[in-house]
């Protein structure tokens, strides 16, 4: 006879199988594709069971081998190229999906303004939002965007290049900033919500568009805003080989639904390509259904190699790299 507790445990593992089984469908349909943005989750949601089932044979090697194909997409990228780390200093950079129907969209700008960052990108903006900000001494330079939603990038840098998108859904923001002398290229995304078989084409497509722009010709960039995909889509690992971005180091904190806190998942993302990122924290913002990010990014310090060369250079006060 069965505890209530076991009973407990086998209905959820049982869910949990289905949906690993499910995310191994991804590439192919809609409800795939949801189920593989849950994987971790639901690999997670076969440990109780495992603990009271596990000592059978058959049942334990059938659980263990669900576990390893749920986490797998999530542990293979865990281990891509990051960017370099960057010890706290440079550009302070947010990116606050506030919500379109939030009624306290003010106080979740102020939350994702609180340390002032110098660069802002802010999702599912109004007009509304324009009228309150526009003014904002903080950002002198602005770029508003609007079309199924709204999109914006603050900045107290000026922009040398400034560019709205149109998209068969949501528009998004290229621009370029000057950052210690060197140019870089700031694309603020808000990717279409894969809703539907459609809609997910239609995302990956836009993922398209960005990683086109972005390695047209070698500059720096800078790659934040909503992007409606996890890292372990299977659309993800070609956006970033077609694109070159790097994810920042460390650990990303999930950003949806807020109301899951740390136990969401990540869709919102700062990606930098031949930059350097601090590790990205949260930002809650009431009344949204999204936390925000912050981090800092610089241009990449020399490697050690560079330094030594430049070290040994005649009349070049530069010390040597132990």
């Amino acid at each position: 006879m069965l505890s209530t507790g076991a009973v407990i445990a086998g209905v959820i593992a049982a869910s949990g199988a289905l949906v690993i089984v499910g995310s191994l469908t991804a590439g192919l349909w809609y409800p795939g594709q949801l189920c593989r943005h849950w994987s971790a989750h639901a690999t997670l949601s076969l440990l109780p069971a495992l603990l009271c089932f596990g000592r059978r044979p058959m049942i334990g090697v059938g659980m263990l081998t669900a576990m390893v194909a749920g986490a797998w997409p999530w542990l293979s990228a865990a281990h891509d190229d990051r960017a370099p780390r960057q010890a706290g200093q440079g550009l302070s950079v947010v990116t606050a999906n506030i919500y379109s129907k939030n009624p306290t969209r003010a106080a979740a700008v102020e939350q994702a303004s609180t340390d002032a960052p110098e660069l802002l990108c802010l999702v599912e903006t109004t007009g509304i939002d324009r009228q309150d900000v526009l003014a904002d001494p903080r950002w002198p330079h602005q770029i508003w965007a609007k079309q199924v939603s709204g999109i914006s990038l603050l900045s107290t840098k000026p922009f040398a290049f400034e560019k709205i998108h149109p998209n068969n859904g949501n528009p998004f923001i290229e621009a370029v900033i000057t950052l210690d002398g060197v140019a870089v290229r700031v694309l603020a995304v808000h990717a279409a919500s894969p809703r539907s078989q459609r809609e997910i084409i239609e995302r990956n497509r836009e993922l398209t568009r960005y990683a086109t722009l972005i390695d047209q010709d070698g500059m720096p960039a800078l790659v934040l805003g909503d992007f409606n995909i996890t890292v372990a889509d299977p659309a993800w690992p070609i956006f970033c080989r077609r694109s070159g971005v790097r994810r920042p180091p460390g650990h990303e904190p999930a950003t949806w639904p807020s109301v899951l806190g740390p136990f969401g998942i990540t869709i919102d993302h700062i990606l930098a390509r031949d930059l350097a990122l601090d590790p990205v924290v949260a930002i809650s913002l009431v009344g949204s259904d999204h936390r925000g990010l912050a981090t800092r990014v610089a241009l990449p310090r020399p490697t050690a190699p560079e330094q030594t060369a430049r070290a040994e250079i005649p009349g070049v006060d530069t010390p040597r790299v132990p």
